[in-house]
């Protein structure tokens, strides 16, 4: 949980200052910003798709670990943009009631036992006024403040339970072992004990 909640914290941070500080500025030196840069001259990515390209990233490298990007209005150039499934949906009713608190889930997730650790994504003002004007864009009401998506952080567990078991088997021999050894003393001392016992 620990890990999940430091990699959502930075990659929301790393998502507002990528708003704040490159693409606004850009965009208003007549830089395109948008979802297909790879194609363009002097263009630049979304900052949605540069938190996905990152997540792509991560997933080869972090453990298999992936990054979805949903929201009940995604831009229609993203076809994956939505909402997947009960935990997806759940996630988003929640963390528009309680923005600050994260959801998640212990469970399978495409064939492993995952943790599903999803954040809400809160408009501030650089979004609302490229949300509100971009062609691609499917609601243009938003408003400061508004959770207009979900950040989920899917972590595959394998590699952390075979750390587990592996402490576990390790905590286990050295019980066993301080047992035997303790036995053993404990036995030496009666056996010590009982023929001193014998000479008096």
């Amino acid at each position: 949980l620990e890990t999940a909640r430091m990699y959502s914290d930075v990659l929301d941070r790393m998502n507002v200052l990528y708003s704040s500080v490159v693409a606004a500025p850009l965009r208003d030196e007549g830089i395109d910003v948008t979802h297909d840069f790879a194609q363009r001259d002097s263009a630049i990515p979304l900052p949605g798709t540069f938190t996905i390209a990152l997540g792509e990233r991560m997933r080869h490298c972090a453990y298999g670990m992936q990054l979805r990007l949903y929201s009940d209005h995604p831009f229609r150039s993203r076809a994956d943009g939505g909402r997947r499934d009960a935990f997806e949906r759940e996630a988003l009713q929640q963390l528009r009631n309680r923005p600050a608190e994260p959801v998640y889930r212990f469970e399978e997730y495409d064939g492993r036992f995952s943790l599903r650790y999803a954040t809400a994504r809160r408009m501030d003002d650089s979004c609302v006024a490229c949300h509100n004007t971009h062609p691609d864009s499917t609601k243009r009401d938003w408003a400061v403040g508004d959770v207009r998506g979900v950040l989920e952080i899917i972590h595959p567990l394998e590699n952390d339970v075979a750390r587990a078991r592996a402490a576990l088997r390790g905590t286990f021999a050295l019980v066993g072992a301080t047992s035997g050894a303790l036995f053993l003393f404990t036995a030496a001392a009666i056996v010590a004990g009982s023929r001193r016992h014998r000479r008096v």
